[in-house]
């Protein structure tokens, strides 16, 4: 009898110290929440997006095939001594290029904080180029023409690319390089917020739509 009443004791204090520990210190438990700021929020967003001073997406190389026929050649270069017959010339390229984001660019009204609503607006894409070189030059000279000597032919190489950058824009929507671009950029910026406390559904991230047609030339000429 002594036996069971000890064991019933026992039980009763044990059950007891587990109400009071689960559910009478319960009441002095305190619950962490982080509590978002917009204010402090959008500057940190946006000191995070200055110290990038240009953000890196995607590299490509672009190649492209340029022909003169007579008729620009001399428009290019001059006539010559004699023009008796025609020239031609098919000059082969390939540019290395990358995308980026001029985070310069960048200012207070590319973000708006709303409640836990985020909407970023990064600056458009744009592309510089980092290598360049002629892969081939293809000659077409008549008879009674003189061949082209090295100053007639750099001027026809910068002038094929030129025309290479002019046609860089096409190249980068045809391509799908802009549209990579623009959701590596994304992905980048979710992840930064979302380690601010904001879930990826309320992030908005977009971009000016503006197109950058001109080539930044990065190599020294």
């Amino acid at each position: 009898m002594n036996k069971n009443w000890q064991i019933g004791l026992c039980l009763v204090l044990v059950l007891g110290l587990v109400t009071y520990f689960f559910v009478g210190n319960s009441t002095n438990r305190s619950i962490n929440i982080v509590q978002k700021n917009p204010t402090t929020d959008k500057q940190s967003i946006i000191a995070f997006s200055r110290s990038q001073s240009k953000i890196y997406t995607e590299t490509f190389h672009a190649k492209q095939s340029v022909n003169f026929d007579d008729k620009t050649i001399t428009k290019i270069i001059g006539a010559g001594p004699f023009t008796i017959g025609e020239r031609s010339i098919n000059i082969r390229y390939i540019a290395h290029l990358k995308a980026y984001i001029d985070m310069s660019k960048f200012t207070n009204k590319c973000v708006s904080i709303n409640g836990d609503k985020v909407t970023v607006r990064l600056p458009s894409i744009e592309i510089e180029k980092t290598g360049f070189k002629v892969e081939e030059i293809v000659k077409n000279i008549d008879l009674l023409r003189f061949d082209f000597n090295e100053q007639e032919l750099n001027k026809l190489i910068s002038a094929g690319e030129n025309d290479l950058s002019d046609n860089l824009k096409r190249y980068f929507l045809d391509n799908d390089v802009l549209n990579r671009s623009r959701e590596e950029a994304k992905d980048f910026f979710v992840d930064f917020i979302v380690s601010l406390g904001y879930d990826e559904e309320n992030i908005d991230v977009d971009f000016d739509r503006t197109i950058i047609e001109s080539v930044k030339n990065t190599l020294a000429r």
